[in-house]
Parts: C-alpha cells; sequence; structure tokens
C-alpha cells in the first residue's frame, strides 16, 4: 500500500494498526489542509493525538513551513493534556527544531509533573538547552526520586558539555547513589569533564580482575570515555595519587580485555 497517496483521515483511521507507517507518511504534507487535518487531530481518540504530535515534533525537526503554527498549536495543548503519553509526545515535539524561550518555558512547566515518564521525557528535552535556567533545572533532577529520571539527568548534563562547580557537585553525590545505573552515568559525567575524583571512584567500582557490579562489557565499554580520560590525566600534570591513577588504567584494562 502506498500510504503516503492516502488522504490525511485515511492515515489517521489506520494509525491503531500501523502507527510507525502512518506516521512517517504524514511527513510528506506541509499543505495548509493539512495542517488544519493536524489540528482537528487533537481532537480525536488518544491514539490519533499521540500519532499527530509525532509528526509534529518531526515537521519541527525538518523545518517545515508551519513551524510557527505547529509551535503555536503545541503550546496551546501542553498545560492541559492528562494523558501522560500524549503529554509526552507534545514535549518531544517541542524538543525538536528551532529553540525558543517560550518552548523552554513550557518543558520546564512540567519538571515536577507527578509521572516519572514525563519527568524522564522533560530532562531529555532539556539536555538540548545550554541555557542556564535549564541546567539548572537538570541539576535539581539529578536528585529526583525515580532511578531512571536520576539516570538519564546525569547523562544528559554529561553531554552538554558545560562545567561548573554545581555540577561537578551533582556528578559526585552521584557516584554514591545506591542504584548503580546512576553512579554510572555520574562516573561518565565526571569523567568527560575530566575530574581526577574519577579515578578513586572507579576503584570503587572496578576490582584487580576488572570485574565490575555496573558495567557490563558488551554493553558499556568504558575505553570510549573512561580510558581515553584517564589516559589524559597520565599524559598531563595529574596532582592526585598517581600510583591510583595507574591501578584505574590497569583495572580498566583487565575490564576491557576480559
Amino acid at each position: 500500500m502506498n500510504y503516503e497517496a492516502l488522504r490525511f483521515e485515511h492515515l489517521l483511521n489506520l494509525t491503531d494498526d500501523k502507527y510507525s507507517v502512518c506516521v512517517h507518511a504524514m511527513l510528506f504534507r506541509s499543505d495548509d489542509e493539512t495542517f488544519a487535518q493536524f489540528r482537528s487531530a487533537f481532537k480525536r481518540g488518544a491514539i490519533k493525538r499521540k500519532s499527530a504530535c509525532d509528526a509534529l515534533g518531526q515537521l519541527r525537526a525538518h523545518g517545515s513551513p508551519h513551524q510557527k503554527q505547529i509551535t503555536n498549536l503545541l503550546l496551546e495543548h501542553i498545560s492541559g493534556e492528562k494523558d501522560e503519553p500524549i503529554l509526552c509526545s507534545i514535549i518531544a515535539a517541542l524538543g525538536q527544531g528551532e529553540r525558543e524561550a517560550r518552548i523552554l518555558n513550557a518543558i520546564l512547566s512540567n519538571a515536577e509533573h507527578p509521572s516519572p515518564t514525563v519527568r524522564w521525557r522533560v530532562v531529555c528535552e532539556l539536555g538540548k538547552y545550554r541555557d542556564p535556567t535549564a541546567v539548572e533545572a537538570l541539576i535539581l533532577r539529578t536528585q529526583d526520586e525515580d532511578e531512571g529520571v536520576r539516570q538519564g539527568t546525569n547523562y544528559e548534563l554529561a553531554s552538554l558539555n558545560v562545567d561548573s562547580p554545581a555540577i561537578r557537585e551533582a556528578f559526585m553525590i552521584g557516584l554514591s547513589d545506591e542504584e548503580p545505573i546512576v553512579r554510572e552515568a555520574a562516573l561518565y559525567g565526571l569523567a568527560r569533564l575530566g575530574d581526577e575524583r574519577v579515578v578513586p571512584a572507579l576503584l570503587r567500582e572496578f576490582d584487580a580482575d576488572g570485574n565490575s557490579k555496573i558495567f557490563h562489557a558488551e554493553q558499556n565499554p568504558p575505553e570510549d570515555t573512561f580510558m581515553l580520560a584517564l589516559r589524559k590525566m597520565a599524559d598531563e600534570e595529574f596532582t592526585g595519587d598517581s600510583a591510583e591513577l595507574k591501578t584505574a588504567i590497569a583495572r580498566c584494562e583487565a575490564y576491557v580485555n576480559r
């Protein structure tokens, strides 16, 4: 079936069974009539509303001529949306394309949402902003009650490549988290900043044989980040315990080669 040739209404009706294909086909529509159909989709059932949000996000990402109207439509619905999957789709759609202060404010308005799924989505989109307000919100979320949100926040902060004492302190706090996935993310952030305190932290997570309770070689090989960070420290003027640094490198190498 040529989904791209189908009328918008037909595509919308097929989203229950052919969600991804139909959303992709919607991306080829940029005319005024189609945008009017997108607006009407917000009055339909949950799946159709979500498919419209996902498609609108992709249209924002691809520079739709309706960029401003799409943004206005999404902002119009974000504050009153009660359905969590749809709210997440709206937030994700707003995270695509051009950055605007009003979009950031709308995303931030959900940072304390009771659903960890929504808070996780907020964190993912805040990670696209280097704005101090967004960074501050991310730092706060490193103390979220949900471990998945804490993990995601540490990774987003690390990916920003922004450095500050507050960010480093957030990573240091994460190193003592009871959840391994959070400690791993905090280690990653500290290593990317080249913080020497990553050395004793890594020694706590690797034994002499390169075994670790938080890393899995087939999924998260540390050589990309941890080995590069450690070797860079070794090549430069390391102010910490040089014996600890050599041991950390040896344990990481043992982990990689085991």
